[in-house]
């Protein structure tokens, strides 16, 4: 029987936030510094979530 895990509701919004940010990025390459960044700290942000 396969297990379903509920993640946080704001792990999930901050993933989704990292999605449109990267699919931004494809869009813009020249516009890539503030993207990065944000980028960088949406990563940080899911990589240090208490979840994990």
């Amino acid at each position: 029987m396969v297990q379903h895990t509920t993640f946080p509701r704001d792990l999930i919004q901050t993933q989704r936030q990292r999605t449109r940010t990267y699919a931004a990025l494809e869009r813009r390459p020249l516009e890539t510094t503030a993207l990065r960044q944000q980028l960088q700290r949406l990563d940080n942000r899911i990589s240090n979530h208490p979840f994990w």
